[in-house]
Parts: C-alpha cells; structure tokens; sequence
C-alpha cells in the first residue's frame, strides 16, 4: 500500500464539508490511512497503521497506529459521522457531546482497559502484529512507513492512548467545546484526543 496522502485529504475534505456519515468517512479513510501518521506518529516517519484492528473481546477498533521509540505507543482512533453537531445544548451550564461522541470515547475507554487487564498478553500480541508487519506480510490493512521498522523494544510496556474524532464544530461555541474537552480528559486518567471534524481538519494540513 502506497502513501498518497494529498489525494485522500481532497475526498477526505470534501465529504467532511457535505456532512457525510461514518460508514463514508471510513471507506474514504481506508483509501490511504497515511493521514492518521499527521496526529498519531513520533516520529512523523515512524509508524504502522491499520484499519479494523481486533482489541481482544472488544471488538475491532476502526482504525490504530503503532509509533514511538523506545516504548511503543499504541493509538487507538473510533471515527464517527460529520452529520452531527459536537456539542449538544449549547448552553454552558448544559452542553454535552453528542451521543454518536461519546460512544466513540466509550469504545477506547473499553479498549483500554482490556489492554491494562490483559497487559502482558496485550502486549505480546501487540509485538506479534509489528514483527509480522515489519516482515513483509500486510495485517488489518496494514501500511508501514517507508522506513520499515520501529525502533522500539518488545521487553518494555505498550503506552496505550486513544484518538476519537467525529462531528462538526459551531461557530462561536470554541470555548464550550475546549471545556468539554478539557473536563473529559481530567476524568480519564490516560492519554486521549477528543476532536471534532472541524479540528482533525486543522491538524492533517
């Protein structure tokens, strides 16, 4: 699998900007998961990327990124639909994510904590899908970086952080939106990025 990442950033764009559901968004992100090494990958040229990657009994994750070096950071990424606002109630004192949001952020808390209770298997598995990778042989759709290999060290643990994008931005509502972000986060007690469309968009230029 080839990187081409300017040509699915245009697709990407365009049905972000036409308010498209999650099943479009991640048919469209399939066609060159290189754009998740622009959020996810230390260093920038250093990871490997999947699609339906397997958690264990939780499920498959839509999309992970294995980088670092050293330790091996694992990101788990849930993507949802661009056909919904991010913020509900758009009071200060009431605003909540929208429910399709905070689905995704229970998909990686549950991920989560699998990896945490299962740590040393995880870990090993982990492991197992990189050295596989890194060997020539394509796993969960798999694209690894032109360098071909992660300089980390399968005897130290896996730092597991979780990515969850999906909905739109409001004009005018930023600073509601950074206060819902901030709140979640000081409740997780792990690493966890909490972005709408709009911010996903920003951050992939």
């Amino acid at each position: 699998m080839t990187e081409v990442i300017n040509d699915n950033f245009i697709g990407t764009r365009k049905l972000i900007n036409e308010g498209a559901s999650e099943q479009k968004l991640q048919r469209e992100l399939k066609k060159d998961l290189s754009i998740f090494s622009k959020i996810c990958a230390v260093p920038h040229d250093e990871y490997i990327i999947f699609s339906e990657l397997p958690v264990g009994t939780t499920g498959a994750c839509d999309f992970a990124v294995f980088t670092g070096r050293s330790y091996m950071k694992v990101y788990f990424i849930e993507v949802k639909g661009a056909d919904f606002s991010l913020i509900n109630n758009p009071t200060k004192k009431g605003a909540t994510f929208n429910a399709s949001f905070l689905e995704g952020i229970d998909q990686i808390i549950r991920r989560k904590q699998y990896s945490l209770a299962n740590e040393l298997s995880y870990r090993d598995e982990a492991y197992k899908i990189r050295t596989i990778v890194e060997s020539g042989t394509q796993m969960y759709n798999s694209l690894l970086s032109a360098k071909g290999h992660l300089l980390v060290d399968k005897g130290k643990p896996v730092s597991v952080r979780g990515v969850v994008i999906g909905g739109r931005s409001i004009q005018g509502l930023n600073q509601i939106e950074a206060e819902k972000r901030d709140a979640w986060r000081k409740s997780i007690d792990f690493h966890i990025e909490l972005m709408s469309w709009d911010s996903f968009l920003t951050s992939v230029r």
